[in-house]
């Protein structure tokens, strides 16, 4: 599941020499840092993180392998969009100087980057950015200017404070004509003062829900010039007549926006099985009402069955999106060759396909179940030094970072409806992930009559509830009415648009692991669990999203009471495996510092102890309290004509206070 052995191996050794490396990098006490301090802090483990990397410790920190730290530390890397973004853009668009010369520095930190797309007005709507970049041939350069403050660059992480060079798009004018969005990369800061160069205004976009320490930055441009070679020329350049030019398929540009959400994909495994871990944790070493028959003995909350109900889904969705994101890679690799090795960009439609739709189920399903076992935690769950809530307020930005659910969504749905009318037509091949639309016609009448424990019914029962969701909603958009077709998707049915594109994704989320059982090798005992999670993840999703299949009459109100039951059937059978499943991923076991999830369960005396050492209790006095908490009760207790007496050896224990 982690990439074969040896990928295994390097993420173990890794969190086990953060884990007893003598710099301090994953105090409890963070909690009680403020913003500044936060900050400061991230880059404090960074640079340890780079120290060790140069010691050959761990690996070196790049566009790879950034996210092992992610496990092995318990949260972003401070260089992550550096890394993630900036570095994976000259990577892949850059000319030969810009991807092997700026990437080294970039490996090495003589340069801080960051990924600028986002204005203040438009998101994922590359091509409705504003900022302008005009090249003047005399000068050889790039005039770069933000029209109106509304055109600002907003939201990019490690601009407001720390990067001193910018990877940004921008609508490019060349011999007076509009060439369309390009991407440039340049220096924004002084390499010695770090002062924002003439021509550029850069801050940071001040406090956010989650991510307290990503230094999210707004930039805006005045007659900004940058060199010629500022624009990332793999694909594009300017002739030395001053034409531009196009040396590939301008589509290329847009696979760093695809990998973006793969990491995003990549990334929700990772924060389940961290949350998974905190939670399980507390949930069998904490105990709560004498409830077990003929004993005095508080019952653990793993053995209420609403604690299970929780905890297993969850679990088995983590698995699944796991399976995902090693299809989503693959389908990167194979779409890079073919684009570098046949010139063909078919893989690339149809992975932009679904990763809109996955990267929107996953970030808003990432929330949901997180905010679930947050809940299983109880009172403890809520304080931050317990881990969760941090986790929960890092998941909960990804909702709309690269675009809103609803607009990915709807991208998503646009390819089905396609697919739909060229499978019904049988008008040619359908994008990778769709045939199961040329193939699944015969539901429109058929009754879905088999065994529901069998496993293949399971599936078939998955795609009928996504193809039926699909037709209905196809025929609603096509039939003749006065309506217009803008009314009808924007205003009339676009949450069954986006229901569509969601059940697209959780049936192609569900083939995927299906198939990943046969691909990768497992043992039968591990195959056999696997298999637990994929029939868990199904029955969750025909419970909660079953109603097109249902209703349609394709599966029946008493094959959904099967489907219930075989659910609650589905979870005592994977509680047995649950502390392997959870706990197989030692770095997370080993780095996070959440005190309530302690191997050897010890949690009260660690909750009290921080609790007496925290930051407002090692302060001797408060002002406040001395200047106004103090006079207040003075005055509250004059305007009820009750004497107030201060609290001193002198007064009289009998005196009204």
């Amino acid at each position: 599941m982690w990439g074969g052995q040896k990928d295994y191996d390097t993420l173990m050794k890794a969190a086990d020499v953060l884990f007893n490396d003598p710099v301090d990098l994953n105090t409890p006490y963070r909690t009680d840092f403020t913003r500044e301090e936060t900050f400061e802090y991230g880059f404090k483990k960074l640079r340890r993180l780079v120290d060790l990397g140069k010691e050959k410790k761990v690996p070196v920190i790049n566009n790879i392998s950034y996210p092992i730290f992610t496990f092995a530390i318990g949260g972003l890397v401070q260089s992550s969009a550096h890394h993630g973004m900036f570095e994976s853009v000259l990577r892949n668009l850059g000319d030969e100087y810009q991807s092997t010369e700026l990437v080294k520095k970039c490996i090495t930190y003589e340069i801080f980057g960051c990924y600028a797309q986002t204005e203040i007005a438009h998101g994922s709507d590359v091509r409705g950015l504003q900022t302008t970049a005009t090249y003047d041939h005399d000068q050889k350069c790039f005039i770069i200017n933000t029209p109106t403050m509304k055109d600002a660059k907003f939201w990019p992480g490690e601009l407001g404070k720390a990067a001193n060079y910018a990877v940004f798009q921008a609508k490019t004018i060349v011999k007076g004509k509009n060439v369309g969005v390009q991407t440039f990369v340049c220096q924004i800061r002084d390499m010695d003062s770090h002062s924002p160069l003439r021509g550029v205004e850069i801050g940071d976009i001040g406090p956010k829900y989650g991510f307290a320490s990503k230094d999210n930055g707004y930039m805006y441009f005045d007659n900004f010039k940058i060199p010629k070679s500022a624009l990332l020329s793999r694909y594009v350049g300017i002739t030395d007549e001053g034409d531009f030019i196009q040396k590939g398929d301008p589509r290329v540009a847009y696979s760093t926006m695809m990998l973006i959400r793969i990491q995003l994909v990549e990334a929700t495994p990772a924060y389940m099985h961290m949350a998974l871990l905190l939670s399980s944790r507390y949930c069998y070493n904490r105990t709560q009402f004498k409830t077990l028959p003929g004993s005095t003995e508080e019952r653990r909350i793993i053995d209420y069955q609403a604690s299970m109900a929780k905890l297993a889904p969850c679990l088995a969705f983590s698995f699944i999106s796991k399976f995902t994101a090693y299809k989503v890679n693959d389908m990167y690799k194979r779409m890079q060759e073919e684009i570098n090795t046949k010139k063909e960009f078919g893989l690339m439609k149809a992975l932009h396909s679904v990763l809109c739709a996955l990267k929107a189920y996953y970030m808003e399903e990432s929330v949901y179940y997180i905010k679930e076992l947050r809940e299983l935690m109880g009172g403890h769950g809520y304080l931050q030094v317990n881990g969760i809530t941090e986790l929960l307020e890092s998941v909960s930005p990804n909702v709309t970072l690269e675009g809103d659910g609803c607009v990915m969504h709807q991208q998503t749905a646009r390819d089905i409806f396609k697919n739909f009318q060229k499978a019904f037509m049988d008008d040619g091949p359908l994008l990778e992930g769709y045939s199961y639309l040329k193939d699944s016609f015969e539901y429109m009448d058929k009754k879905i009559t088999g065994d529901i424990k069998d496993l293949s019914t399971l599936m078939e029962i998955l795609k009928a509830n996504a193809f039926i969701q699909a037709a209905k909603v196809a025929e609603k958009l096509g039939k003749s009415t006065e309506e217009s077709f803008d009314s009808k998707w924007n205003k009339t049915h676009l949450s069954e648009i986006v229901k569509t594109s969601l059940l697209h994704a959780i049936y192609t989320s569900a083939v995927n692991c299906y198939e990943g059982l046969n691909l990768y090798g497992f043992s039968p005992k591990l195959r056999g669990v696997m298999e637990i999670c994929l029939r868990l993840y199904i029955t969750t999703n025909i419970i909660r999203y079953g109603d097109a299949a249902y209703l349609h009459g394709t599966i029946s109100a008493d094959q959904l009471m099967q489907a219930k039951d075989y659910h609650s059937e589905l979870i005592e059978n994977l509680k047995p495996h649950m502390t392997a499943l959870i706990e197989c991923v030692t770095p997370v076991r080993n780095s996070i510092p959440a005190l309530v999830s302690q191997v050897d369960g010890n949690m009260y005396d660690k909750l009290y102890e921080n609790a007496a050492t925290s930051r407002l209790n090692r302060r001797e006095g408060i002002v406040s309290i001395k200047e106004d908490l103090v006079p207040l009760s003075e005055k509250l207790s004059k305007l009820h004509g009750v004497e107030y007496m201060s609290h001193s050896p002198t007064a009289s224990p009998s005196a009204k206070i």
